[in-house]
């Protein structure tokens, strides 16, 4: 089965990208995919922190919620992103996730 994973970049709950990710979700569901959403203003994810030390590819010195966030990208086969528009950008949560995949 496939699996949708949609992530809501707002600072809001429940404003505009909530309805409006809940809808393509809802499209997702219906055509058979298994869904899930994930709401990035309640997680704990820190900023980009280069270490002195070497580190191994595809392992994060920050152990925040974004281990969690990548898990779950990995597993997806679709993902949705819903992020609002500041200043003709993605939102600062949206910019943070991004930064750290």
């Amino acid at each position: 089965m496939m699996r949708a994973l949609g992530i809501n970049a707002s600072p809001r709950k429940d404003g505009n990208c909530h309805i409006l990710l809940q809808e393509a979700l809802k499209v997702a569901k219906d055509t058979g995919h298994t869904t899930e959403t994930i709401v990035l203003d309640t997680l704990n994810i820190s900023p980009w922190r280069e270490p002195n030390s070497a580190r191994k590819i595809g392992e994060s010195p920050a152990k925040d919620d974004m281990e969690k966030v990548e898990a779950k990208i990995k597993d997806a086969d679709a993902i949705i992103l819903a992020s609002p528009i500041y200043f003709g950008s993605l939102s600062a949560q949206a910019k943070i996730m991004i930064d750290r995949c």
